[in-house]
């Protein structure tokens, strides 16, 4: 009956794509992208996340149409487009996105990785550079925010010091545009994006007293507000270039609020009908319902479908999320948006679900080995099992029982955790200085016990050759936890002295300088 319940719903969805996908296509032009980088992980293809119609880039969805099966390295990819913006670029294990950049239609980008490092050549590089590399690029503006916050208590003055900020990146993409180095189109964009961007960081400070607290900003309520409300109502009412920021979603619900709280001050009457789903959204978004106080329908169209495209991708990690739910809400966005450009990619990510369900039905897996020291070799299957440690022994204890006579890195990661992720990048670097010291890792995740199968998985996605402990919950709160607060964090066992000591703010990526903190924490 399970089984006749899920193939009905895949053959609606499969209706729904061929009946919607000659709208979307037929307006769309093509972008041709080129690549040549030899792959980390020894991914067999690259996968693509580009704009949804005319809205702004969501990761959190990639057709699988949008696929560049990779040969020798190298791989050539066109893509249709309707509007010019970002393009997310995911290797394997494709958790992450390795590069992002910036195309129209009728674009041909070239792609290459050389030392580790992604190049871009040819029309708008030097704008693409700035998309993919974080520390040049819109996220990077954080720091400068946080100082004028640090240093300044008046709204007026930190408003101000924000205008000329974006006035000071603007001069610089106008250069280039003046160099013919960037695009009419790209000069757009970009100066878009920035102003909303660092506006968005602006407002995510003055919005969060506890990031002020964190800060030392001396800077009160009131002051906070003012500033909060300056960069609201410059945005109100909408245009459709403001789609155009990495912030979109985060600006438009400050937005939504602030007009949510104006309203009821105001005692003034709106028509409510997105609340109705706020118990169903409140794992992605504790009150989807504010954006019935946004104009136009675009801005509500868009808000609710990546909200939903989050709700979905969550779907195996959050137990109170129900399959029939999602296909509730699915049915309400169709009829309230029935030429929406998420259709699709919100049918076929719930067909997806849908697919994985059944799967599971037909298929008994194992449970993974939590509290068990695991041993996966080269072929990234278990090869031996073992159990860990007893309830009161200690970490540095366990250790020195199960390794009486060897070395260890350990490094404590999660799924969830992106830099921990993108440190296992380097991890061909760190095992050749690891094997020529006869230093064996022991990767020690700080997952929760009921994601172990995701954090088995990700073993396999990233090549972690080695040792693996995943401790039950008891275990963690006990021993593990206090260790420290933040990671990617490594400890390096020393079997000789039987000390267990952290690295003190190292990282693989900095490799010489990192491999010398091993080497120190090993001397007698």
């Amino acid at each position: 009956m399970l089984y006749q319940m899920e193939k009905r719903i895949v053959t609606i969805f499969a209706s729904i794509f061929l009946l919607t996908a000659n709208i979307c296509c037929s307006q769309s032009k093509q972008v041709t992208i080129i690549g040549n980088m030899p792959q980390l992980y020894g991914g067999e293809y690259i996968r693509f996340s580009k704009p949804i119609g005319k809205f702004t880039t969501t990761p959190f969805y990639i057709n699988s149409r949008d696929t560049a099966v990779i040969k020798n390295g190298k791989f050539i990819k066109t893509l249709d487009v309707s509007v010019p913006g970002l393009i997310y670029l995911s290797e394997k294990p494709y958790d992450l996105d390795s590069a992002r950049f910036f195309a129209e239609p009728g674009d041909t980008i070239v792609i290459e990785r050389l030392n580790g490092e992604i190049i871009f050549k040819g029309k708008n590089a030097v704008i693409n550079k700035m998309h993919t590399d974080l520390k040049i690029g819109p996220l990077s503006m954080y720091d400068e925010v946080y100082d004028l916050f640090i240093k300044n208590t008046d709204a007026a003055k930190i408003i101000a010091n924000i205008n000329n900020k974006e006035k000071e990146y603007s001069k610089v993409y106008h250069d280039f545009y003046a160099k013919n180095l960037i695009s009419k189109t790209a000069l757009d964009f970009t100066t878009a994006m920035m102003e909303i961007s660092l506006d968005g960081i602006v407002q995510s400070v003055t919005t969060d007293e506890e990031t002020r607290k964190a800060l030392k900003s001396k800077i009160t309520n009131t002051e906070a507000k003012k500033i909060a409300d300056y960069f609201t109502l410059k945005y109100l009412p909408y245009k459709e270039e403001h789609l155009r920021s990495l912030f979109f979603l985060g600006k438009m619900r400050r937005n939504a609020l602030y007009l949510e709280e104006q309203a009821l001050t105001e005692n003034k009457k709106i028509t409510r009908f997105w609340n109705q789903f706020d118990a169903i959204f409140k794992s992605e978004i504790d009150n989807i319902g504010v954006v019935d106080y946004l104009d136009p329908e675009d801005y509500k169209e868009a808000f609710v479908a990546q909200y939903f495209l989050g709700l979905i991708r969550n779907y195996d990690n959050e137990k109170s999320i129900k399959y029939k739910d999602l296909i509730f809400v699915y049915k309400v966005f169709v009829e309230k948006f029935p030429n929406s450009p998420y259709i699709i990619p919100l049918a076929e990510s719930i067909m997806n679900i849908g697919l994985n369900n059944l799967d599971a039905i037909v298929k008994v897996d194992s449970k993974p080995a939590v509290g068990i020291l695991n041993t996966y070799g080269t072929a990234l299957e278990p090869v031996g099992t073992t159990p860990f440690a007893k309830p009161n022994q200690s970490l540095a204890d366990a250790l020195a029982e199960k390794f009486p006579d060897q070395d260890l890195l350990v490094d404590f990661w999660a799924t969830w955790c992106g830099p921990c992720l993108k440190q296992f990048s380097y991890n061909n670097d760190l095992h050749t200085y690891l094997d020529s010291k006869n230093i064996k890792t022991l990767y020690l995740s700080v997952d929760k016990e009921e994601d172990a199968a995701k954090w088995e998985k990700y073993i396999k996605n990233y090549n972690l050759t080695g040792y693996h402990f995943l401790a039950d919950t008891a275990y963690m709160e006990k021993h593990i936890n206090q260790l420290g607060k933040f990671i990617p964090m490594y400890f390096v066992y020393n079997s000789k002295t039987k000390e267990f000591k952290v690295v003190e703010q190292g990282f693989p990526e900095e490799k010489e300088k990192f491999y010398a903190k091993i080497a120190k924490a090993l001397l007698k």
